[in-house]
């Protein structure tokens, strides 16, 4: 393996991560790091650390201004016509 999503509940993205980290895998970590301050912290330093290539996801994809528009999209009442 060469590379790790972190995708779990947000109260147990930390574990994973450090996980990932000691093995020195490419990281995709959705949104947050972890749910606590202190966490955090000991999350960025551990990929700051370790040299890791870790880049933070955030989707739009539940919020209900996206998903209007994406129902408008795929009816064909917005975008390229």
């Amino acid at each position: 393996m060469t590379a790790a999503i972190i995708s779990t509940d947000e109260h147990l993205h930390v574990e994973p991560i450090l996980a990932a980290v000691e093995r020195r895998l490419s990281l995709l970590i959705e949104k947050p790091l972890a749910t606590e301050l202190a966490a955090s912290q000991r999350v960025l330093d551990a990929i700051k650390n370790s040299g890791a290539d870790a880049v933070v996801g955030y989707t739009q994809r539940f919020r209900r201004k996206w998903l209007s528009v994406k129902e408008k999209v795929a009816h064909r009442r917005a975008g390229r016509r």
